[in-house]
């Protein structure tokens, strides 16, 4: 048989069975290389990131499974940084603050990247798993079960090879849809996945070219906003926002480019927040918005602002890039979230109302007795728990010092059985101290919900319960308040807890170490 005879021939096969190693051989005859091909080693790619009307600019650096993705926007004033070393998933918020990544977005760039780095053939355990239409053609599914990431389905043209779209965890939480809209040539007969698309954004790659990248290329550079320490504390006001309800928020002062306002301790809140009036009077140097801030989906949203100086006591955070939000009703400066907390140490004493902040180069906190270092997911730049519900079910609430409420969780942890409670019946109420546990404040709705919402757009209404018994950690409350609200919200399981617990600790907020340690207190 002559070559062209054996190419031709090639694309006659039709899967039978479950001969996955058909379909991935002629994937790799259609892209004509795989992992380890010494040609395609790296490569340098720049092109576009359109997301609704947004149109960033989007560069990466490869090197074998390891890359360094760019997004930049505003004029290429402001970007975000994400990437893999080989081991670790992480993003870099636009101050450069970087995280490790977890849960749903690390699975999806784990799995995405199994397929644009033409690994594939390095997963075991591939089954085919029927047939179904794709924009058209009829493609061929191949179940992928990688060891340490979600499994994904991976549609394929059997005529031809191609991949048409995939789709991660199938049948889970983490389910998302990736469409493979176009390959490119790379070199001579080697191609390359030149164009998908997640969700409402999609990435399209103008240029790629084979390329030796150093691994130097490869890491996350040093953040921009930086630190210098001073050794004062500050006053920390533990403010009642409704005239003796004992619904408390922690306020500071803080000085933004030498004007003083006051400012919420949220670590609700995915950045630093600025207020539009105040933000005018400070000074602060405007700069357009982005489709990748937490705002940017809100009306009230002004775009970044950059700040030459913020200083807390005599600790000043410089070039910082902040969110600025227009509420002129609003009397406080701003909020203070993941970006005040990403480089330091903050411990927050509410029993003696202050706070100090510490270079984490140089002190490591301590653990005292009856204290709990909570573990903590920063990947959504807020810190997030896992939180025992009932059984096997686990929600995954984030502590958020600025809100006045107990906790809050998804509507979707009550309908699937993880959460059983009654609603309420009464209009105020208040949870019993019980084993290791503290009375709360007065929760007032009539009739009895809550409504919710935040500068993200987040919003939603859901019933209040309140449960004989909740477990944070090692502290057990009787019969707790609970609120629930829609999953646009907090997702499938996801929730926050608010100041009505977080009152009775003292914090060290240690983001660099990914901890949150809670140290009881004799606060009422």
């Amino acid at each position: 048989m002559t070559l062209l005879a054996a190419l031709l021939g090639a694309t006659l096969i039709s899967v039978s069975g479950n001969d996955a190693s058909v379909l991935l051989a002629k994937h790799t005859q259609y892209v004509g290389w795989q992992a380890g091909d010494p040609s395609m080693q790296g490569w340098n790619a720049s092109g576009t990131r359109t997301n609704g009307r947004a149109n960033d600019t989007f560069a990466e650096k490869r090197s074998g499974i390891a890359y360094r993705d760019t997004l930049t926007a505003a004029g290429g004033r402001v970007s975000i940084q994400m990437g893999f070393n080989g081991t670790m998933i992480w993003q870099s918020d636009p101050n450069g603050f970087l995280v490790k990544q977890a849960g749903t977005p690390a699975q999806v760039a784990y799995d995405l990247n199994i397929i644009r780095a033409e690994t594939l053939a390095s997963i075991s355990d591939l089954t085919v798993a029927g047939s179904a239409q794709v924009r058209g053609r009829t493609a061929t599914i191949l179940t992928a079960k990688p060891a340490i990431a979600p499994s994904m389905d991976i549609y394929e043209d059997p005529n031809t090879g191609e991949f048409l779209q995939v789709i991660i965890d199938p049948n889970g939480p983490a389910r998302t849809v990736i469409s493979i809209d176009a390959y490119t040539d790379v070199l001579p007969g080697k191609k390359a996945v030149s164009q998908w698309t997640v969700g409402s954004a999609q990435y399209t790659l103008t240029s790629i070219s084979a390329a030796h990248v150093a691994d130097a290329d490869l890491i996350a550079p040093a953040p921009t906003a930086t630190w210098t320490f001073g050794d004062q504390s500050v006053p920390v006001d533990l403010f009642d926002l409704s005239a003796g309800s004992q619904r408390y928020q922690p306020r500071v002062n803080v000085t933004v480019n030498g004007v003083t306002g006051v400012f919420v301790l949220d670590t609700g809140t995915q950045s630093i927040v600025l207020f539009g009036d105040f933000a005018g009077r400070a000074g602060v140097t405007a700069i357009d918005g982005a489709d990748f801030s937490p705002f940017a989906g809100n009306s009230r949203y002004m775009g970044y602002g950059l700040v030459q100086t913020l200083t807390a006591g005599n600790s000043t955070l410089h070039n910082v890039l902040v969110d600025r939000i227009a509420d002129p009703n609003n009397r406080i400066a701003g909020l203070l979230g993941y970006d005040f907390y990403a480089a330091v140490i903050a411990e927050i004493d509410l029993s003696s109302r202050h706070m100090q902040l510490y270079n984490p180069a140089n002190m490591q906190p301590t653990v005292p007795p009856g204290a709990y270092a909570f573990p903590i997911d920063l990947t959504s730049h807020r810190p997030v728990i896992g939180m025992h519900l009932s059984g096997k079910a686990f929600g995954f609430p984030y502590f958020s010092t600025g809100e006045p409420y107990f906790m809050l969780l998804s509507q979707r942890l009550r309908e699937s059985g993880a959460v059983s409670a009654s609603d309420m019946s009464t209009e105020h109420f208040n949870p019993a101290a019980g084993d290791r546990g503290y009375f709360g404040t007065a929760i007032e709705s009539d009739p009895v919900q809550l409504g919710y919402s935040d500068y993200t757009g987040a919003y939603g209404v859901g019933n209040c319960v309140l449960l004989s018994e909740a477990l944070i950690g090692p502290y057990h409350y009787k019969s707790p308040p609970l609120c629930f609200v829609g999953s646009g919200v907090f997702g499938e399981d996801g929730g926050a807890i608010g100041n009505d617990f977080l009152r009775h600790f003292d914090w060290t907020i240690d983001y660099p170490d990914a901890k949150f340690v809670l140290t009881p207190n004799n606060l009422p």
